[in-house]
């Protein structure tokens, strides 16, 4: 198993202490954070890091292809460590962001239709939007 460093100059990144705490915190609390949420629960432990840092270093992380940069609302970026191909479902309630997993050895998207011959898919986000069972569960019941 690699360490953060090794992993990190496997996609051709230089680890500094910043970079090695923004990957690790990424991949150690998979909960889909975003640049703010990053730089706030690292200033627990890093209390030297500016907001700056962790937004360059994400970029840094997410151009090397080490993180996903996650669009799925508008105008907010989250970031995932987990490179695997799956989708995510954003509860429109509470707002926590769920990885949704494909069957083994299938891909998320498993094909895309009208895709024209000769193009080459970089790159699929699915994300649903819904309510997920906890909310569901919480929620007073409406009347008809």
């Amino acid at each position: 198993m690699l360490t953060t460093p090794e992993k990190l100059r496997s996609f051709g990144i230089t680890p500094t202490v910043q970079r090695v705490a923004v990957y690790d915190l990424l991949h150690d609390h998979p909960a889909h954070q975003t640049a703010e949420e990053v730089y706030a629960a690292l200033q627990k432990t890093l209390s030297t890091i500016s907001l700056a840092t962790v937004y360059n270093t994400l970029k840094v992380l997410t151009a090397k292809g080490a993180l996903w940069e996650l669009r799925i609302e508008d105008g907010v970026s989250r970031y995932d460590a987990n490179l695997c191909s799956h989708a995510h479902f954003k509860c429109v309630d509470c707002g926590m962001v769920y990885d949704l997993w494909p069957a083994p050895g299938e891909n998320a998207v498993p094909e895309i239709p009208g895709l024209p011959e000769n193009f080459t898919v970089q790159d699929i986000q699915l994300c649903c939007r819904g309510t997920c069972s906890h909310c569901r569960k919480t929620a007073p019941h409406k009347a008809g």
